[in-house]
């Protein structure tokens, strides 16, 4: 993992905040904190998973959470944000932070019901 201090602005630089799921059960959900174009920090909801031929882990980011640091931030604070883009006449931009409301609640909603079936 890349420090803030050591990010070079041509690299990716980003820190694990969060670890949500487990290698026990073949994938890893976490929060990955990102900086981008010398701005941020900002936040990615990301899977790790390794593929019967690959010799390294491959990432997935399943959601942006944008500048919210964990899914449950984002959670109370989307619908608000919905609400306001709507006033404010950004139709197109409120749809699509729904639907990654709707994705992120998704996501969640199975995670519990893994750990249920596993703890």
């Amino acid at each position: 993992m890349a420090s803030e201090g050591n990010c070079e602005s041509s690299k990716p630089c980003y820190n694990v905040a969060t670890v949500i799921g487990s290698y026990a059960t073949g994938v890893s959900i976490y929060v990955r904190q990102t900086k981008s174009r010398g701005a941020g920090p900002y936040f990615q909801l990301c899977e790790s998973y390794r593929t019967p031929d690959a010799k390294t882990p491959r990432t997935r980011v399943l959601v942006h959470l944008g500048v919210h640091p964990t899914p449950e931030a984002a959670l109370s604070a989307w619908p608000a944000e919905i609400e306001k883009l709507r006033s404010i006449g950004r139709d197109t931009q409120a749809e699509r932070l729904a639907k990654k409301l709707e994705t992120l609640r998704t996501l969640i909603e199975e995670q519990r019901g893994e750990q249920q079936d596993n703890g």
